[in-house]
């Protein structure tokens, strides 16, 4: 009997005190993300994948920053043009955006190091 009372603190105890460790893995893509599945071709068992659906939810969250996705993700199909063979919408947009916000970290990069050199000139010069 004492080993089943001390078997039930310790499920008690554990509940409590231990938090969960991992959090689901399934991710549920709300309305909003949903939204842009006709947009960017994902039909069917694709918007179950949940690598789809965290680069959905990359390219939402992006476009959102700078105003309304729908809007933005048509330009943005309109620009890139003509999707080429064995590659998705989604993938495509995807990694556009990756690398537009790695241009434009590097180009802030450059711009503080240029800044950086001139005032270290002007202080030579003194």
């Amino acid at each position: 009997m004492s080993e089943g009372m001390i078997f039930g603190a310790k499920e008690i105890l554990t509940a409590k005190h231990i938090p969960e460790m991992k959090a689901p893995s399934i991710f549920l893509p709300s309305e909003a993300y949903r939204s842009l599945y006709g947009l960017l071709d994902v039909t069917g068992r694709d918007g179950d994948d949940p690598d789809i659906q965290n680069q959905v939810k990359y390219i939402y969250d992006t476009l959102k920053e700078k105003g309304k996705p729908p809007e933005l993700l048509v330009s943005l199909i309109t620009q890139l043009g003509i999707i080429p063979v064995g590659e998705t919408k989604v993938n495509r947009i995807w990694k556009y955006l990756q690398l537009r916000k790695k241009a434009n970290e590097a180009l802030k990069y450059y711009q503080l190091t240029r800044e950086e050199l001139r005032r270290f000139k002007k202080e030579g010069k003194k």
